[in-house]
């Protein structure tokens, strides 16, 4: 074996001895030797004892002058209980050797405690070394002398050469010697609890087992022949038994372990126990190793407690008990008390009663109830002397289901024990008078039909009294009837009992079921027992009706006043105008009320209006226009379902009151006025008609000049045959504000000298209405100007106008595009203007003063007509030129030469006249 240990040295050496200190080892390497060395010694030997020489197990060879022993330390392994002395190589104890301590033997016990109650089982599996054996090294060196050597910078110790001569590997054994006791484990305490019928020699309890940390191989631990009951009476139990009569000990081995304790111990039942004479046994079991002293004797202090099982049955102190008890004893009412005893204790001492029948159909035990821990006995139905006069009870005890009996964890027969107990029942007058009232078919309810003549039995009353003899003798009459006298008793014979009397109920007045809808009696029984008991009931008869009587409205006649059909708050309301509320006296389908309209209302009413047949609201079909029906009246029928019917009629006047659902509608669709310039201030320029269907403020009318200001706007057309254009206004159609909007003619300038325009309306009879409903509205309206217009310039200061105004309006559109475009050219190219004409354009607006109010638009063209009132003026030559107007010309000049032009104006018209 070659180990290579690091071994320090406190030498300091330069880098080239070091150098040739790794040659010297590694030259010698080889030869190192590893031994083994075994020493035997017994554990606690004494500190300081020196064990064995490791010098005599060097091998002398030459050049082994100065051996060096080192101890090699190391935390794993037993270095630090021993000392080696490094020139002698001697082996000596330095610390205390505990063989049980060192080699874990303790660990051993600790295990077997933690296995406990398995001990047994876990015995033959555990596996444990009984050798105990420390390790440790150490290793022989051969050391030369040492040289002073001086370096440069200090002085250094070196060996001149070192060699490692052998390993020593030290195997030290310890030996056991018996320096410990035993003791039971898990405990030194065992308690063990035994049924009093487990059978014997047949039933056996694991006692805890003694341990011993020494090694049994050598005899120091405890031995199978060293484990007895101790025997002494005054330790043994309480009542002097002799504990070997009844348990015996078996120490058992276990040949398969013999590192450890290899016994176990069992506590076997030899005789019969008896709960009821002895409850508990204590004894005490000592083991020890050879060595009789307290220090090597442990003791298991065993404690057996002997369990009761069920082996006695309840026995009833009485075999029948016999008591009294009146029949009119009160529910729950304690009645008697039996009583059983039971040898047994605890659960099994425990006794619980209850009822068995005789037969499936005795019901004796259905009176009473039983307290199954007491054995009181309580009444818990009520006792009836006439039903029965005595009742048998068989009563049984027994202990709880959950106790045994011997090996049976169950119940048996066998085991019950009984007795009988007669209750006899002594008659009392306990029974009040029972009323029962039914119908001569049977039925429980009394029901009869209004106007039944008198004589009619109705009912019959049946009275029982539960009680014998004259208890049970019966006598009735009626109070409290509704109607005085109404009803009357009149008793019937019956031979089959005394106790049962029976009435019949006859009806003597006529009953009208609108008063009196319900009929109420009491009838009133009592017997002749004393003190007498009575009864008394309470009861009804339903009168059902018949249909005698009309629906009633409210009202006989309604005048109602509705918002037509086109207001959204009428849509809101579903429509509905009026609800009709009627009643009926009768009742059922005598009272179920049904709403109609007369079949004689004529058919445009039906297509307007209708009814709700079950709630009597009437409603408007959508179809509601004041315009075309103001007023209307409808006949309402509310009848029942009875049999005949009945039926009334209710009148109902509408008047139909106007929504502002119509605009302003004016007699054309625009209007077209001429007005010749030069007019007069104040001038009538043309009047127009506006008519409005509604009524009241709805065509209450407000017809002004839109725009701002009032101010006209001004356009200039072209008219005349030379251009191809038709004269007819058609052409200049505005027929709303919209269309005005959507073209170009807003961008029109407007005429800022023209002052207002003004109109007066006027509301005329509806008689001069002749294109419109004569209901309508009809206004007059007149157009008046307050201004003179100046045609002239009119056209002079818009002509810049012309060649925009024509395509705005369209003029031309029948003209194909090619002469379209050389007339443009040529109204664009002269200043002829004798065939333009101004055209004012003004915008109508009138409303109404309805909520919502309601207003139309309407366009006026005005044309301004052309008056002679323009002399001709020359222009070129000027008239206010003194001088000649003279004009050169060449002689040379052909004929037919314009050489000068004459201009003159007449109007807004230039004429150019060329001199040739």
């Amino acid at each position: 074996m070659l180990r290579i240990y690091s071994i320090q040295w406190n030498w300091y050496i330069t880098r080239q001895q070091y150098q040739l200190f790794i040659i010297i080892i590694l030259f010698y390497i080889h030869l190192i030797q590893s031994k083994t060395i075994r020493l035997r010694i017994n554990e606690e030997i004494q500190l300081n004892t020196k064990i064995g020489s490791l010098f005599k197990y060097i091998q002398q060879q030459g050049g082994l002058n100065h051996l060096y022993f080192i101890k090699i330390n190391n935390t794993n392994d037993a270095s630090k209980l021993f000392h080696v002395d490094s020139i002698t190589g001697d082996i000596i104890v330095k610390h205390r050797l505990d063989r049980e301590l060192l080699c874990n033997i303790n660990n051993q016990y600790n295990q077997l405690k933690k296995y406990g109650k398995m001990i047994k089982e876990w015995l033959p599996n555990f596996t444990s070394s009984t050798i105990c054996e420390l390790y440790f090294s150490v290793n022989c060196l051969n050391t030369t002398l040492y040289s002073n050597y001086q370096s440069n910078r200090h002085r250094n110790k070196l060996p001149i050469s070192n060699k490692l001569v052998t390993i020593f590997d030290i195997i030290i054994e310890l030996n056991d010697i018996n320096d410990n006791g035993c003791q039971f484990i898990p405990s030194n305490q065992q308690l063990i609890k035994i049924r009093e019928d487990s059978f014997i020699n047949d039933t056996r309890f694991t006692l805890n087992i003694p341990y011993d940390p020494d090694d049994m191989i050598n005899g120091n631990s405890v031995k199978s022949d060293r484990i007895w009951i101790n025997n002494d009476s005054n330790i043994i139990n309480n009542n002097n038994q002799n504990i070997l009569n009844y348990f015996k000990l078996h120490s058992l081995s276990l040949l398969n372990n013999i590192t450890i304790s290899n016994i176990y111990l069992e506590l076997e039942l030899i005789q019969k126990l008896d709960y009821e004479k002895q409850q508990s046994y204590t004894f005490q079991i000592i083991a020890d190793d050879g060595i009789s002293s307290n220090d090597h004797q442990c003791y298991l202090n065993v404690t057996i407690l002997v369990e009761d099982c069920n082996d006695h049955m309840p026995i009833f102190e009485q075999s029948m008990y016999i008591v009294n008890v009146s029949e009119d004893t009160p529910i729950g009412q304690f009645i008697l008390q039996i009583k059983a005893n039971d040898e047994d204790t605890d659960e099994n001492g425990k006794i619980i009663y209850n009822f068995a029948s005789y037969s499936d159909d005795n019901d004796d035990s259905n009176y009473f109830y039983i307290h199954s821990k007491t054995g009181e006995i309580k009444l818990q139905r009520r006792l009836n002397y006439r039903l029965k006069s005595s009742h048998s009870l068989k009563v049984f005890a027994k202990n709880p289901e959950n106790t045994t009996s011997g090996q049976i964890k169950s119940f048996h027969t066998s085991k019950l024990s009984t007795t009988q107990v007669i209750v006899n029942v002594i008659d009392v007058n306990d029974h009040f008078p029972r009323i029962r009232i039914i119908s001569p078919t049977g039925s429980k309810t009394l029901e009869l039909i209004e106007e039944t003549p008198p004589g009619q039995d109705i009912g019959i009353v049946d009275v029982f009294d539960g009680d014998t003899g004259i208890n049970a003798q019966v006598n009735c009459k009626l109070t409290n009837q509704t109607i005085p006298n109404v009803l009357r008793l009149i008793s019937v014979d019956n031979e089959m009992s005394n106790s049962n009397q029976k009435y019949k109920l006859t009806l003597q007045k006529l009953i009208d079921r609108e008063e009196f809808p319900i009929i109420e009696f009491n009838v009133v029984c009592w017997d002749g027992g004393t003190p007498s008991l009575s009864s008394n009931l309470t009861y009804k008869i339903k009168v059902f009706d018949i249909n005698d009587h009309d629906p009633v409205c409210d009202q006989d006649n309604y005048t109602v006043d509705v918002m037509e059909d086109s207001s959204p708050e009428r849509i809101k309301n579903n429509f509905e105008f009026l609800t009709i509320h009627a009643t009926d006296q009768d009742e059922g389908r005598n009272a179920k009320l049904h709403f109609s309209l007369d079949q004689e209302t004529p058919t445009y009413i039906m297509n307007l209006i209708s009814v709700n047949a079950t709630s009597g609201t009437l409603s408007t079909m959508g179809n509601l226009d004041r315009e075309k029906l103001t007023t209307f009246d409808v006949t309402l029928i509310c009848s029942d379902h009875g049999e005949p019917k009945r039926m009334t009629k209710v009148k109902i006047h509408v008047n139909v009151l106007d929504y502002n659902d119509n605009s302003p509608t004016y007699s054309q669709p625009y209007f077209e006025f001429t007005i010749t310039e030069n007019n007069h201030v104040g001038q009538l320029v043309g009047n127009f008609q506006i008519t409005d269907d509604d009524v009241d403020k709805n065509a209450e009318l407000i017809v002004q000049i839109e725009q701002n200001t009032e101010q006209a706007h001004v356009y200039l057309a072209y008219f005349g045959n030379s251009l191809g254009i038709q004269p007819d206004i058609e052409q200049l159609k505005l027929h709303s504000k919209d269309l005005l909007i959507s073209s170009n003619l807003q961008k029109t300038k407007h005429i800022e000298y023209i002052p207002h325009f003004k109109l007066h309306s006027q509301k005329l009879p509806r008689k001069n209405i002749s294109y419109s409903n004569s209901e309508s509205t009809l206004y007059d309206v007149k157009l008046y100007i307050d201004s003179v217009i100046d045609r002239e310039g009119l056209i002079m200061k818009y002509k810049d106008m012309v060649s925009d105004t024509i395509p705005h309006y369209g003029l031309l559109e029948h003209i194909n595009n090619f002469y379209y475009d050389n007339k443009i050219s040529q109204l664009s190219s002269k200043t002829n203007y004798s065939i333009i004409t101004p055209i004012i354009l003004l915008l109508i607006n009138t409303h109404d003063k309805g909520i919502p109010k309601l207003s139309e638009y309407v366009s006026i063209r005005i044309h301004v007509l052309d008056e002679n009132d323009n002399s001709p003026r020359f222009i070129y030559p000027d008239p206010t030129d003194v001088n000649r107007t003279k004009t050169i010309v060449s002689y040379k000049e052909p004929t037919g030469y314009a050489f000068t032009q004459v201009r003159m104006s007449i109007g807004v018209q230039i004429i150019c006249i060329n001199i040739v």
